[in-house]
């Protein structure tokens, strides 16, 4: 697996049915539609929701497929936690990211495809006790009681260091297996749910030339008052978003492969190995990048 590349369904990058914030303060339902496809989302989702579920993948240490058709990714909570940054997310943050992704309900129409899913995303999560494999002797566990004075945390939460199974439902695999977008961790730090939804949308597609206006329409954000704002967290996060190929000069939002590190030029449609294996292949154009609608191409 590639050490510094998470894996999305390159769908859900351009059908913004994860809204362009990182706090939901209400349940809502909404609709969306894009030169690609429709959603009618209604529960409580965002970047964040989008951030933990991308991790549950790059961090899991196994995965396996049911019966159904549904995956079981098992992961280790503290290291799904360093993943998505210590200092921003508590065990408690994920945890009620991961319910409110059990509780979400998502309507999501492929108008190339010409399919439609009703569907959640995590259809359960079960914890376990037991050590996760690979943990250096000593290491903190939920077994410990946490000690000052030996340098271990009083803060742990108690659900931390746990092995979590996920169940990520058949229908969300199906994205994956259809096209995946590959894109670097940095993603995950930007401040702004704003910066986050534009730097995805961007990075899906191979040669992306949208003007800000576009750009702002495919990540769902159509409120005046929120486009304003939007906008000023661009110019706050440009030195950030060029870092990982973003630019936005003269009101155009472009990608630049030349300022992407860890070789993010190859992120669109390349699945990594580890997924390939567990969730199947990968659509991809003769280019190795995914087939793009022509609709979107030439704006």
């Amino acid at each position: 697996m590639s050490s510094n590349r998470l894996c999305t369904p390159t769908a859900v990058c351009r059908v913004p049915i994860f809204a362009a914030k990182r706090k939901s303060t209400s349940e809502i339902k909404i609709n969306v539609t894009t030169p690609w496809g429709k959603g009618q989302i209604k529960g409580r989702l965002d970047q964040r929701h989008h951030d933990v579920l991308d991790a549950v993948f790059f961090a899991r240490t196994s995965s396996r497929a049911t019966s159904e058709g549904d995956v079981v990714v098992t992961v280790d909570s503290s290291r799904l936690r360093a993943i998505l940054g210590p200092r921003r997310w508590k065990i408690r943050h994920i945890v009620g990211c991961l319910r409110d992704l059990r509780a979400a309900e998502i309507e999501l129409t492929d108008c190339y495809a010409g399919e439609t899913d009703w569907t959640g995303i995590v259809m359960r999560v079960t914890e376990s006790d037991a050590s996760p494999p690979g943990r250096r002797k000593g290491a903190w566990t939920v077994d410990r009681k946490p000690d000052p004075r030996r340098g271990l945390s009083t803060k742990h939460s108690v659900r931390e260091g746990l092995l979590w199974e996920v169940t990520i439902s058949k229908s969300w695999v199906r994205l994956l297996r259809e096209m995946q977008t590959l894109y670097p961790v940095e993603v995950l730090r930007l401040r702004y749910g704003e910066c986050q939804a534009l730097a995805r949308l961007i990075i899906c597609h191979r040669d992306p030339t949208l003007d800000l206006a576009t750009a702002l329409d495919g990540i769902g954000i159509e409120d005046r008052r929120r486009r304003k704002e939007a906008r000023d967290r661009f110019v706050a996060e440009a030195a950030a978003l060029e870092a990982i190929g973003v630019v936005i000069r003269g009101g155009v939002v472009t990608r630049d492969v030349r300022q992407s590190p860890g070789g993010v030029e190859d992120v669109s449609g390349r699945a990594q190995v580890g997924v390939r294996q567990s969730l199947g292949h990968v659509r991809q154009s003769p280019g190795g990048c995914p087939a793009e609608p022509r609709s979107y191409r030439y704006l």
